[in-house]
């Protein structure tokens, strides 16, 4: 499974959901099959030409660059290179000290309970805006203390940041 094809469908996925496309409208609008979509979603990876199709329905746009990397962005492509890839992890070590390899969703988990704007800007550049966001939706579901206290400041980063996002794509 490949992360960043898995981010970039999860991606699309989020955005057609903000424009009131659930998955199987998504997917019918692709011309994909439910199954299709589920598929691609489970295996993180599906054919580039398919991953187009599902962004243009979700009103998306996505430019890849180079052999190593892909952005995608509502109107506006965002640089993500293999080397920036590596940049939050190296950047944010401490907020997994214990294991370097954890996943990625590890690494925006803890950002997202320490919320410090430049870091969660970091995040959000390096994992896209929405994946953030859905991570932030998980965690408040589980209602812990640190969520709770990490709460107000998240809500209103992640808000300016959608704010920011908005505006650079109009």
């Amino acid at each position: 499974m490949t992360g960043r094809t898995l981010r970039l469908i999860d991606e699309i996925i989020a955005h057609a959901e903000q424009q009131g496309l659930t998955q199987k409208k998504l997917a019918q609008r692709a011309g994909i099959s439910e199954a299709g979509l589920s598929r691609m979603k489970k295996r993180g990876s599906g054919q580039l030409e398919a991953i187009e199709r599902l962004a243009n329905a979700a009103g998306m746009h996505v430019v890849a660059q180079s052999y190593v990397s892909a952005a995608v962005a509502p109107g506006v492509a965002v640089d993500s290179t293999h080397q920036q890839s590596r940049r939050f992890r190296d950047k944010y070590r401490s907020l997994v000290f214990s294991n370097s390899n954890a996943p990625d969703t590890v690494y925006m988990r803890r950002a997202l309970l320490a919320p410090r704007f430049p870091m969660l800007l970091d995040a959000a550049l390096e994992f896209g805006l929405p994946t953030l966001e859905n991570e932030w939706a998980t965690l408040k579901i589980e209602a812990s203390r640190e969520v709770t206290r990490a709460s107000a400041s998240t809500d209103r980063i992640l808000m300016t940041l959608r704010r920011g996002y908005e505006q650079a794509s109009a």
